[in-house]
């Protein structure tokens, strides 16, 4: 079905309409739906977590005279998040948990995509800081990629 509303999605099942928005998307998932997103929220946390764990790939780029430059950037990708997770031992420490999150969140939040992709900084940063996650409104981050 059609609507003016972006914040809304309207289904019809059996000649019924049924509406599915932020309010729908809190309850069924469980997520913070809150519409409000922290202030200076792209710069809490910090790579350092992430740093630690994936090595940081450089890219080879041609410069306009010929000359080649390097690159370099972390490049995170939900395959290898699982695969340090699936290696990592329970030490005491938060480590293994901060991994699980960024499993969840690249997992469940961003979702896949058939050709994969790399995961976003602010997401990397996130994980860094666990009461930043467990607070942010992921619902709304998720309603509005899904």
């Amino acid at each position: 079905m059609h609507t003016e509303k972006s914040r809304q999605a309207w289904f019809g099942v059996n000649g019924v309409p049924i509406r599915y928005s932020i309010r729908e998307h809190a309850l069924l998932s469980g997520l913070h739906c809150h519409h409000t997103y922290p202030e200076n929220y792209p710069s809490i946390g910090s790579m350092k977590f992430a740093t630690k764990h994936f090595k940081k790939k450089e890219k080879k780029t041609k410069e306009k005279k010929g000359k080649e430059g390097k690159e370099k950037g972390l490049r995170v990708t939900e395959i290898g998040v699982e695969e340090k997770l699936l290696k990592m031992k329970a030490d005491g420490s938060d480590e293994r948990l901060k991994m699980a999150v960024l499993y969840f969140l690249a997992r469940f939040i961003r979702g896949r995509s058939k050709g994969g992709y790399f995961i976003e900084p602010f997401i990397l940063q996130a994980v860094d800081d666990l009461d930043f996650v467990d607070n942010f409104p992921w619902g709304v981050t998720h309603l509005m990629i899904a």
